[in-house]
C-alpha cells in the first residue's frame, strides 16, 4: 500500500538535515533519535493501528504545520512531528481514540511532552484539521510516484548487479 512508503518518503525528505542545539521548537529533540524514520513510522502504525486514511492525512497536517518558515523538518524533529500529526488526526478522524498516555508510550516520550506536542501542532495548524480531497489525492499521488521511483532504483541496481556478475570471469576450479 501507499502507507508502506510513508516513512521512507519522509526519511528522504528530511535527508541528512541536522539542526544542532539550541532547541528551537517543542518538536526538536536534544539529539537525533537513534531509530530511523521508517522504523519509527512502523512503530506508530503498529501500535496505534491507525487506518491508512489517518496516516495519509496526518502527513498533510505535518506539512501544514511547517508552512510558516519558523520550522523545517529535520532529523531532530521529524519523529515528534510525525507522532503528533498521527495522534492529532487520529483523534479528529477515528471513532475509537487512544489516550495521551498510550500515545506517549507509542512515541517513547513523557505524557507531558506528548500533550505539549499536541497543543503545538494544533496551534501551528490553527486548529484546522480538515484535509481536502485534493490534498488527500496529492499525497497519494506523491507516494505512488515515490514508490515507483524506489522500485525503478531497485530494478536498476539489480540489473547493474546481474550485468556485473555476467561480466565477471568464471571462478577457477
Amino acid at each position: 500500500t501507499a502507507c508502506d512508503q510513508v516513512g521512507h518518503m519522509l526519511q528522504e525528505e528530511v535527508g541528512t538535515l541536522y539542526r544542532p542545539a539550541p532547541v528551537s521548537s517543542p518538536f526538536d529533540a536534544q539529539t537525533e533519535p537513534k531509530i530511523t524514520v521508517p522504523a519509527y513510522f512502523e512503530r506508530i502504525r503498529h501500535y496505534s493501528q491507525a487506518p491508512p486514511e489517518t496516516i495519509l492525512c496526518s502527513i498533510v497536517l505535518l506539512r501544514r504545520a511547517c508552512e510558516d518558515s519558523s520550522i523545517k523538518l529535520c532529523a531532530v524533529n521529524i519523529h515528534r512531528m510525525l507522532v503528533a500529526a498521527v495522534m492529532v488526526f487520529a483523534k479528529f478522524y477515528d471513532d475509537e481514540i487512544d489516550s495521551n498516555c498510550r500515545w506517549a508510550r507509542i512515541a517513547g516520550i513523557k505524557k507531558c511532552e506528548i500533550n505539549n506536542l499536541e497543543i503545538e501542532l494544533l496551534n501551528r495548524c490553527q486548529f484546522d484539521l480538515r484535509v481536502s480531497s485534493q490534498a488527500f489525492h496529492d499525497i497519494v499521488a506523491e507516494l505512488v510516484c515515490f514508490s515507483r521511483r524506489q522500485m525503478l532504483l531497485r530494478e536498476s541496481v539489480d540489473t547493474e548487479c546481474s550485468i556485473a556478475i555476467e561480466e565477471c570471469p568464471a571462478p577457477v576450479p
